[in-house]
């Protein structure tokens, strides 16, 4: 849902446009690398993890694989790392842009502001909990949404002249950890934690910029910036 605004009998130029959008993802396809931190996680382990394996359960993984070497002889648990169908995701935002130009006696100029905000995003572990996923960098995955992000440009064009400055923001997040000295430091509502801990990250803002001129007329010039 959402709107496009350009009007034309007042501030020609401006253009308005938001768009607010939801969404569900079932069973998205991911894999699991970080054995600390998936053991750690209500409705992960388990798929993953065999803690104090049957015989029957190690007859069963060694069938139809060759060891690289031999096996211990007391075998205290069984990590299957495969890409599966882990994940459950529910989401919802704010997409932005809005964009004024105008001309002037010294070039024409337009300035625009461009970005997401999302209000949620909760993910859900098999038919575990769900839990919020915004702005968290959970190691046992690679779904890190991050809550605002956004960018403000100012361009400047005059002849073959083109100048263009952009800033671009990313809103702080938050690293789930096992490690000292961020597991005990506590994470956001409603974040798995469960032997973890989360390291703040902060905010950050950074600027570029392009400058151009346009070559005209010439045989060997001409199309060149």
């Amino acid at each position: 849902q959402g709107f496009d605004w350009t009007p034309k009998d007042y501030l020609q130029g401006l253009y308005v446009s938001m768009t607010y959008w939801g969404t569900n993802f079932k069973g998205v396809i991911t894999n699991q690398t970080n054995a600390n931190v998936a053991v750690n996680t209500p409705g992960l382990g388990e798929q993953i993890f065999i803690i104090g394996p049957s015989a029957a359960q190690i007859a069963a993984a060694e069938s139809g694989r060759t060891p690289t070497s031999a096996l211990p002889t007391n075998i205290s648990f069984i990590y299957t790392t495969f890409i599966g169908n882990y994940f459950n995701f529910r989401a919802a935002g704010v997409d932005f842009n809005f964009r004024y130009a105008f001309d002037t006696d010294f070039g024409s100029f337009a300035v625009a502001e461009a970005g997401e905000l999302k209000t949620h995003f909760l993910k859900q572990i098999g038919t575990g909990p769900w839990v919020n996923a915004l702005s968290i960098n959970n190691t046992t995955n690679t779904f890190s949404p991050i809550r605002f992000t956004g960018r403000t440009s100012v361009n400047w064009q005059l002849e073959s002249w083109t100048v263009n400055l952009g800033a671009n923001y990313v809103g702080s997040y938050y690293n789930t950890d096992p490690n000292t000295p961020y597991v005990a430091s506590p994470c956001p509502h409603n974040v798995t934690g469960n032997g973890l801990g989360c390291q703040h990250v902060g905010d950050y803002l950074t600027y570029d910029a392009h400058i151009a001129y346009n070559f005209k007329g010439g045989a060997w010039t001409d199309g060149l910036q």
